[in-house]
């Protein structure tokens, strides 16, 4: 073999290993970008949603009122307050604008029942059902489409 053989055959082991190692470089980098790409739409996929926005609840205050009520021991007194959980702003300016309206349903609805219901947790979560049921009926006509969902009292004295 002569000098000129062996230097030729040396760039050839040099050429030949510089074109191995970029084609595993190659072929690495492309595995690591498939692999690591896939995975993050895999986890993309497999994610959770985000948790829904949190919405502050909206109240409207009704009261305080003091109805006279019946019962077995003569006229007694009922001192309330509450708070109605409303789902949009329109049914919250809606309300306040039809307070005094509220109000008197408030008082003929509580006045029609007697001390010895409203002493009992069943008959307050009755009268409950009863001002969400009184306060879905129409006030104008035409209104807003009300969303009320709840009666939370804030003050319930029976005396």
């Amino acid at each position: 073999m002569s000098e000129e053989e062996g230097k030729k055959g040396g760039k050839l082991k040099i050429i030949i290993l510089v074109v191995v190692f970029l084609l595993l470089g190659g072929g690495g980098g492309a595995a690591a970008v498939f692999f690591l790409g896939g995975k993050d739409e895999a986890s993309a996929e497999d994610a959770e949603p985000p948790p829904p926005e949190i919405v502050d609840p909206i109240f409207v205050k009704v009261g305080p009122m003091t109805v006279n009520i019946q019962s077995m021991r003569g006229d007694r007194l009922l001192y309330t307050s509450l708070m109605l959980k409303v789902g949009d702003e329109t049914t919250e300016k809606f309300l306040l604008t039809q307070m005094p309206d509220i109000n008197n349903r408030m008082l003929i609805l509580l006045s029609q029942q007697t001390a010895e219901e409203l002493n009992a947790i069943e008959g307050k979560q009755m009268v409950a059902e009863k001002i969400l049921a009184t306060m879905r009926e129409p006030f104008a006509d035409p209104q807003p489409e009300l969303v009320i969902d709840s009666v939370f009292f804030q003050d319930f004295i029976v005396q």
